[in-house]
């Protein structure tokens, strides 16, 4: 990955994210490249095993209240010569939802133990933060992807796209020149939301997603500090 990655989530984000409120952009993406399970632009050897805490907020006609605190830890086990990706989530030191990837592809292969019902080839919606920090980050370049939630019936298609770099502190942390990436859909006029990156874990530090209700959830995270014995 080049550098970013955790997902986020609240219960929600772990299974997808909201659908959003509109937000109008002019004119179609100028480089659009697509994205599918499989394809040699998804990179994800960069990303390092780690844990991460991530801090929920809801604000709602511009008050904000604090929402649960989750945990994610990311692992990359072997077996029979094939590398996962094993994601664990929990809140309230209870063991919340387990995602196994294929670290390779991201392929969606097991979700609490079970394979996930998917209508076609597809990402998932929840962890769509870990396929953008495995993709290549050009200011201007549009990826196009499918986007897999539970509960949804038909894959979405979603468009990637890396806006702009700006310093940003989160809980407390400063850091410079993070990634700011646009979620779209298909024809790029809803702005479902944003994410920042930068290029050490926990790689994702902020998520914005726009509700339907016109409410805004934001999930920042940071690497979560050891345990005392």
């Amino acid at each position: 990955m080049n550098g970013s990655r955790i997902a986020l989530a609240v219960v929600g984000y772990a299974c997808g994210f909201a659908t959003a409120s509109a937000a109008q952009r002019s004119g179609s993406p100028r480089d659009t490249v697509d994205v599918a399970v499989g394809s040699p632009l998804v990179n994800t050897s960069g990303v390092v095993p780690h844990r991460a805490r991530t801090l929920m907020s809801r604000t709602t006609n511009g008050v904000a209240a604090s929402g649960p605190e989750f945990f994610w830890t990311f692992a990359f086990p072997d077996s029979a010569g094939v590398s996962y990706f094993h994601i664990e989530s929990a809140m309230g030191g209870q063991l919340n939802t387990v995602f196994t990837l294929d670290r390779k592809t991201l392929a969606p292969l097991r979700i609490n133990g079970a394979a996930p019902p998917l209508p076609a080839p597809a990402f998932l919606g929840g962890l769509a933060d870990l396929l953008v920090e495995a993709l290549p980050r050009r200011i201007g370049t549009v990826y196009r992807a499918n986007i897999w939630r539970r509960g949804m019936s038909n894959v979405e298609t979603h468009l990637f796209e890396t806006t702009s770099r700006e310093d940003i502190t989160v809980l407390g942390h400063a850091h410079k020149q993070a990634w700011v990436v646009e979620d779209r859909s298909a024809d790029g006029a809803t702005l479902f939301g944003r994410m920042w990156l930068v290029g050490v874990a926990p790689y994702l530090v902020r998520w914005t997603i726009n509700n339907p209700d016109r409410s805004v959830t934001q999930l920042d995270q940071e690497l979560a500090k050891e345990a005392t014995p």
